[in-house]
């Protein structure tokens, strides 16, 4: 999901930095503990959108005040902090500038890819027309938030994908008119990282939140597909507004089904 631009871009922001740092004997680190996996993250988040994500951070927040105590027994001043996120942040500028055709030119090629070639392993991410539609409902309202195209199955096919339900791979029913979402877009990358069925992390220890997949976080079925799927332009059905045919009733009751239920509450 990470180009090789991306991570070559991120050592050339990485190294810059470093000529200015050992300038003024900043200490500083590398790769040390943090990993670019929950795609939610300052850094991660643009990184699947096309971007360079970085993080610049320097311990103390709001507990520190003025200064903290380093392990080092060093005192960390505020001043300190402020100058070496003021010269990370110059330096970015500077290296991006530097180089402003090559990182136009791959951020077009980023969604360029996706469009013409998918994403990933799944082609194709279904989420089932029957599961409960409140909660289908706020799926895609977060896929049209995030400008992630989508439709509907045109007919009924059978095809080689992973069940999220049972967590099991062989031939599954895509019905017509089931969401259908995918890679083969500009957002493709995003789609693969977002609806990845199993996550894999090189290390087996992380930093990160390692489960964020669309169906369960939703709580949706459906399928990842290894092909593609045809579909139809999406049929929004707008729900009438409920009005009670009591004038003035004494109470409501509705059934706990989502939390569409509560704000109708």
């Amino acid at each position: 999901a990470i180009t090789d631009w991306q991570r070559d871009f991120q050592t050339m922001i990485g190294k810059n930095h470093t000529e200015y740092f050992d300038e003024e004997n900043w200490l500083y680190f590398t790769r040390e503990i943090f990993d670019l996996f929950y795609p939610s993250y300052g850094d991660t988040w643009p990184t699947f959108n096309g971007a360079i994500g970085m993080t610049y951070e320097q311990a103390g927040h709001s507990t520190s005040g003025l200064g903290v105590i380093t392990a080092e027994g060093d005192t960390l001043t505020l001043h300190d902090r402020l100058t070496h996120h003021s010269t990370t942040g110059l330096s970015t500028v500077e290296i991006t500038a530097q180089n402003s055709q090559k990182v136009i030119d791959e951020f077009s090629k980023y969604f360029d890819n996706t469009i013409q070639n998918g994403a990933g392993e799944y082609k194709t991410f279904v989420v089932k027309k029957s599961s409960n539609p409140h909660k289908v409902s706020r799926l895609l309202r977060y896929l049209v938030n995030q400008n992630i195209e989508f439709g509907q199955a045109s007919g009924s096919t059978r095809a080689n994908g992973y069940d999220y339900s049972t967590g099991e791979t062989g031939r599954v029913n895509v019905e017509e008119g089931d969401y259908v979402i995918s890679t083969y877009q500009p957002k493709g990358t995003l789609v693969r990282v977002l609806f990845d069925p199993k996550p894999e992390l090189a290390d087996s220890l992380t930093y990160d939140i390692t489960a964020w997949e669309m169906h369960y976080a939703y709580g949706v079925d459906g399928y990842a597909i290894n092909g593609q799927v045809d579909t139809r332009p999406l049929e929004m059905e707008v729900e009438s507004e409920l009005t009670p045919s009591v004038e003035k009733p004494y109470a409501y009751l509705a059934k706990w089904n989502s939390l569409e239920d509560l704000r109708y509450l």
